[in-house]
């Protein structure tokens, strides 16, 4: 519904790992997104169920690749700012290699309230 491709089931092949906050505690209810490119403005190519109590998160990729991640609460819109958002690797986005038929586990990407700056009308609801 917010992302660019479908994968309608499980496969061997994607990307697990849990969302936490500034000190480490696990965020439920929020998404993991899988981008192919560094800058993530747009809607993600793959997404991930909703985090579990313990922050766990799954994305389920067709195929191998090349991503960027980014973690975040809303699946619509921009990031507003306060919202829990965050980027595996920080300010800058750390590149991950998938193969095919694999998981890659153990990445954390530590959501901190945005603080950007919202641009109204950049992104629009789809209702």
């Amino acid at each position: 519904f917010f992302k660019k491709a479908v994968v309608e089931k499980e496969t061997n092949t994607g990307i697990q790992g849990h969302l936490v906050d500034n000190s480490g505690n696990p965020v439920s209810g929020a998404f993991a997104m899988a981008y192919f490119d560094k800058k993530m403005a747009r809607l993600p190519d793959f997404a991930s169920t909703l985090s579990d109590e313990n922050g766990h998160f799954t994305i389920y990729l067709p195929e191998g690749g090349d991503f960027y991640l980014a973690g975040r609460m809303h699946a619509w819109d921009m990031p507003q700012p306060g919202e829990p958002y965050g980027r595996f690797g920080g300010e800058i986005p750390q590149l991950i290699k998938v193969e095919k038929g694999r998981f890659v586990d153990g990445i954390e990407i530590t959501l901190a309230p945005f603080s950007g700056s919202y641009e109204k009308g950049k992104s629009k609801r789809p209702f």
